[in-house]
């Protein structure tokens, strides 16, 4: 069964230091490196759920992956999928679990959803594992002091991509934090930026789609930023076909295109845009 052994800067409690973009990045070229093989460039749901183990950071521990039953959160109301630890398993293992395409959830937006979960097992599952073997503080009473599990959820294709809120607490901001890093790993996972320029520069003459670049003081600086721009009166719709064809290359729908090239520059942002 396949497995990923991946690294990133964190502290003592094996916590994510500040990952910023490129970061994330890095940790998801490296994943893609080691499921794929090589001219491939989608990743598929079941090469995601066949992954069994994880070290992170020098850190073992198995991945439980099921996409067969409908997933509900604390509340038991339904959502797309989760990642959890519960220490009172027995065992150093992390569940992903997504509910089951159908009516509710595409194959692309399970696929989102199982890619936004992995992004927490990687990042966040460690810090969970080593809290639990710390055992009670040493001002804590035995009686009082429990095996806390622990749980993230995605309640819908929002969720995936959402913007950043303003926080008010530590752990508004820490859990803003982990959703930051669970969605750009996703993205970058399922869409890699060098990938994604390099066919979309390659096929947009195909779809009479134009390509701009930055002035700059050195070609090599041109060169690494391409932006696509529409031509002609009908130019929107050789835009989507363009986004369409991408998307399809990369087993995403279009929405979900459209905000990686938006994220890597390929296309002006547009604000409060999730990916699905």
């Amino acid at each position: 069964m396949p497995a990923l052994s991946l690294r990133y800067d964190h502290c003592s409690l094996r916590k994510p230091r500040y990952l910023n973009k490129l970061a994330i990045e890095t940790v998801a070229r490296e994943a893609r490196a080691q499921l794929l093989p090589p001219g491939a460039d989608a990743v598929t749901l079941e090469q995601l759920a066949a992954i069994s183990d994880l070290t992170i950071n020098g850190l073992p521990y198995q991945l439980w992956v099921s996409l067969d039953h409908p997933v509900t959160d604390e509340d038991g109301l339904p959502v797309l999928g989760l990642c959890e630890f519960d220490p009172d398993c027995g065992e150093d293992a992390v569940s992903v679990l997504v509910s089951p395409v159908g009516e509710q959830l595409t194959p692309e937006l399970a696929l989102s959803t199982f890619a936004h979960e992995l992004g927490h097992a990687i990042f966040d599952a460690p810090a969970w594992l080593i809290a639990t073997k710390q055992g009670p503080g040493l001002f804590d009473e035995p009686d009082t002091s429990q095996r806390r599990a622990y749980r993230t959820a995605t309640p819908d294709a929002e969720h995936l991509g959402a913007m950043a809120l303003p926080q008010n607490t530590a752990l508004e901001k820490e859990i803003r934090i982990a959703e930051f890093r669970a969605n750009e790993f996703m993205g970058s996972l399922l869409v890699p930026r060098d990938r994604l320029v390099e066919l979309a520069v390659a096929r947009a003459p195909d779809f009479d789609v134009g390509i701009e670049r930055d002035g700059g003081l050195s070609e090599e600086l041109q060169a690494a930023t391409p932006h696509l721009v529409e031509q002609g009166t009908f130019g929107f719709v050789g835009m989507e076909n363009l986004r369409r064809e991408l998307a399809a290359s990369f087993g995403v729908n279009p929405k979900f295109i459209r905000v990686r090239m938006e994220r890597y520059g390929l296309l002006p942002a547009l604000p409060g845009r999730g990916q699905g």
